[in-house]
């Protein structure tokens, strides 16, 4: 009878292990993404030939906050800041889906959208930011970055359903996708298209990329003038552009 309560006992001790255990598993499991491998995702990395080549970034915390600025250079309508508008929206209509991204507007954010005039070729819009580094080696991307959109091209016109598409692109790049997908269909791809909805290997890319440690943080000051001393701007990046055929 001994032997038997102290099985009992030791098996209800085993049970209790075992279910922390798997409620530690499970709490792992929703912080981290296993790679799906890339037939299934794309590039999470920066793809230009600067510092931050080869290293991933993301947003630390959420929500992520846009400012936008209105359109006021020449070629600006009403439909294309919707459409523009609507794009930017894609994200937070589909917050469920990518999981970990959640934005909002609001006076000063992390990423600012402006307009401007089409500075010529055949470049729609980009993602940008200024570089800095702390004196002990750290990346970090200063806020707000910038998603620019162009207007008023020469030899060829935007219709309002691609500048849905185009603000959406951009957003991702803001984001943390700096790299282009080679697969028409996707989100992410390099070309200009109708498409206004994203692929599987969108939400395979995104997730993987917010499971893994961003290896660039942001820098909280909206202007290079009240920096750390410890840390210096060493430059500016920008997302391959987004390209007309």
């Amino acid at each position: 009878m001994f032997c038997m309560r102290r099985s009992k006992k030791w098996h209800s001790r085993i049970a209790s292990i075992v279910s922390f255990a798997i409620l530690l598993a499970s709490k792992s499991a929703c912080m981290a993404a296993t790679d799906p491998g890339m037939d299934l995702r794309y590039d999470i990395t920066f793809d230009s030939a600067s510092a931050l080549a080869g290293k991933k970034f993301h947003w630390a915390a959420m929500p992520v906050n846009i400012q936008y600025n209105s359109c006021t250079v020449t070629g600006c309508s009403a439909s294309i800041e919707n459409s523009v508008l609507r794009g930017i929206d894609f994200w937070q209509n589909n917050a469920a889906i990518f999981g970990e991204i959640q934005t909002q507007f609001a006076a000063s954010g992390d990423i600012a959208v402006t307009y401007k005039v089409s500075p010529g070729g055949n470049v729609i819009a980009s993602c940008g930011a200024t570089v800095g580094q702390y004196t002990s080696g750290g990346y970090v991307l200063m806020r707000p970055l910038t998603l620019t959109i162009y207007t008023n091209f020469s030899g060829f016109s935007v219709t309002d359903a691609q500048y849905q598409f185009v603000s959406a692109h951009e957003m991702g790049h803001c984001l943390g996708l700096w790299s282009h997908s080679p697969q028409e269909g996707d989100l992410m791809y390099a070309y200009l298209t109708n498409n206004i909805a994203y692929s599987a290997r969108d939400v395979n890319t995104l997730r993987y990329l917010y499971s893994q440690a961003s290896d660039v943080g942001s820098y909280p000051p909206q202007s290079g003038s009240n920096l750390s001393s410890d840390i210096k701007v060493i430059g500016t990046i920008e997302s391959t552009p987004l390209l007309n055929h």
